[in-house]
């Protein structure tokens, strides 16, 4: 009997606009692509190219174009929120990382920014040795686009990136 698997990545972005008082004012839930450099940071994680941890952050940001898998930046970062992750054993035996950020309320409540865009930002902590010096930090993991979400200044956004092994 032969084994043989096949393996996959996938990438869904469950956002939250939170109003002044701290309701929810809208949801989106979008699939995202994770790009060239996001694959290639898991084999050289797995190779031990890259060694020490990261830091994550969430950005987003107002560009339209669609995401592309040779992607290495957001077409038009905005802001960015420091992110957290944790790992989730899924019942169907895949592994989940779940990525979270929160971009806080502005101090000018009157500005309202389109947002169209959103990816992972990953740096390591470490300073990478040989091939890897070359990379391009932080290195863009993945990118999706949605219909513009028209944050206001006194709202808050709440990103959580299930990214499924």
């Amino acid at each position: 009997m032969s084994l043989h698997e096949t393996a996959s990545i996938r990438g869904e972005l469950h956002l939250q606009v939170i109003g002044p008082g701290g309701e929810v004012v809208e949801r989106r839930r979008v699939h995202n692509l994770i790009t060239r450099g996001g694959k290639t940071l898991l084999a050289r994680m797995i190779t031990g190219a890259l060694d020490g941890g990261v830091k994550l952050e969430i950005a987003v940001g107002v560009g339209t174009r669609a995401p592309a898998n040779s992607d290495t930046e957001l077409v038009k970062k905005v802001e960015a929120a420091p992110a957290e992750a944790k790992i989730v054993t899924l019942s169907d035996g895949a592994v989940q990382a779940r990525v979270t950020a929160r971009i806080e309320r502005k101090p000018d409540a009157r500005e309202v920014t389109p947002l169209t865009e959103a990816g992972i930002l990953v740096r390591p902590l470490v300073e990478p040795k040989g091939e890897d010096e070359a990379a391009e930090w932080p290195l863009l993991f993945n990118r999706v686009t949605f219909d513009v979400i028209n944050r206001a200044g006194n709202t808050e956004i709440l990103l959580a990136w299930d990214i499924t092994l």
